[in-house]
């Protein structure tokens, strides 16, 4: 099996791959993801239908009504309009935005059901903004804060007008031609990084609790471990923000900081692998979002793209639900959904395993505040996808690995 069901995005030089070229002597392979599919039950029986990545294919899709995809249309205008001129406006909720119209139950179930897996949180509290981001649309390039001095309306200017341009990709473009699944699964790549450490100056401490980070004079210098004291020059925390407290003395972070960081609530996903016979619904190259009705999921046929990660005429298929509540309920609910979408999927599957994943280590609310790399105390940093905002998952792990990359080694 691989770690939960992902697509991994920005494959078109974005920061993995850009990690990955700059450092690992690994070729990592990527296959393209293919369509974007919604899974629609249908009268006799289910069916996909390719996710709409185009105004024109948009304003055509028939899985919404056409009242509600003209709606829809008229609000990303909006958030892009709102990008250039007023973007304190994209910090409403989605949930704000959609109650203006007057939607179906069904649409309003489909964003429902996409905030989560853009933001790890529901739509009331997924600010139009982080649909921006989480979606990959905002741009690497950032405001020069010495340029801003000197020409703030030219510098705002050409960073929303990239804003834009990047925007647009998925809306003109075939956002999902840049999006790929790596052959092996995550593990590759995991593989790649650990096979291009020089080894001689590399130490692998595993199996070993860290119980404190040791500070002197707002300085961190060390750890203190279940197998005794390590020293270093800087230390990289890439564990989770909000248990960061927990691990310096009472007093050296300040209680501002300590409540943003126990703001960070990570986002709890279950995956269900069903290892099948060959089975006429999942013959696609792709992954499907289901959304109807019961549970909805995310669900990616992986045999498909690399039939290795199955035995030989068979299929390896993932469905990946946000739990909303706890996993026994959530476990519940999606086998009900599956079997309630696909009735006679029983008597194809010989396997089943599941996971409990945490794909972000923070759901992106409102109002969540995210730690910049370098923290508060000198020679220590943070990375992890809750230092980040943009993207989503792996890609958002990258992104945090590119900004300690600058703080390192930028003057």
């Amino acid at each position: 099996m691989d770690n939960g069901v992902h697509a991994i995005t920005e494959l078109d030089g974005g920061p993995l791959v850009s990690i990955l070229d700059k450092y690992a002597n690994f070729n990592v392979k990527f296959v393209p993801h293919g369509n974007y599919y919604i899974r629609v039950k249908g009268k006799t029986r289910p069916h996909i239908v390719a996710f709409p990545f185009t105004f024109r294919k948009f304003a055509n899709a028939s899985f919404l009504s056409k009242k509600d995809r003209l709606m829809l249309i008229k609000i990303i205008g909006d958030a892009i309009t709102n990008n250039i001129i007023a973007p304190e406006k994209n910090n409403k909720s989605v949930d704000e935005v959609m109650s203006k119209y007057n939607f179906s139950k069904k649409t309003m179930a489909f964003v429902r059901t996409v905030c989560p897996f853009l933001s790890g949180a529901t739509m009331k509290d997924t600010s139009i903004k982080r649909v921006i981001e989480g979606g990959g649309f905002t741009p690497n390039k950032k405001i020069n804060e010495k340029n801003l001095k000197k020409n703030t309306l030219i510098e705002k200017f050409n960073t929303h007008f990239y804003s834009i341009k990047h925007f647009q990709n998925l809306f003109i473009n075939r956002a999902e031609a840049r999006q790929g699944y790596p052959i092996g699964g995550i593990q590759t790549i995991v593989n790649a990084i650990l096979c291009s450490f020089v080894k001689k100056n590399i130490d692998i401490i595993k199996e070993t609790e860290v119980k404190k980070i040791l500070v002197e004079n707002n300085n961190a210098y060390g750890i203190e471990t279940d197998k005794g004291d390590f020293f270093a020059k800087k230390i990289i925390y890439s564990g989770f923000m909000n248990k960061l407290p927990e691990l310096v003395d009472e007093g050296i972070l300040e209680k501002k900081y300590i409540a943003s960081l126990l703001g960070l609530i990570p986002c709890k996903a279950y995956t269900l692998w069903l290892g099948m016979k060959p089975y006429k619904y999942f013959e696609y190259v792709g992954s499907e979002i289901w959304f109807e009705e019961k549970e909805a999921f995310w669900a990616m046929p992986v045999s498909n793209y690399d039939p290795n990660m199955a035995p030989n005429n068979r299929m390896l298929v993932g469905f990946t639900a946000i739990s909303k509540d706890n996993i026994k309920d959530t476990r519940k609910r999606l086998a009900e959904t599956i079997e309630y979408i696909f009735p006679d999927i029983k008597n194809y599957v010989e396997f089943r395993h599941e996971q409990i994943e945490i794909p972000e280590k923070t759901a992106i609310r409102i109002g969540t505040k995210i730690p910049k790399t370098k923290s508060p105390v000198e020679n220590l940093y943070l990375i992890g996808t809750d230092t980040e905002t943009k993207s989503m998952g792996l890609t958002k792990a990258a992104y945090s690995v590119l900004n300690l990359e600058k703080e390192l080694f930028d003057d």
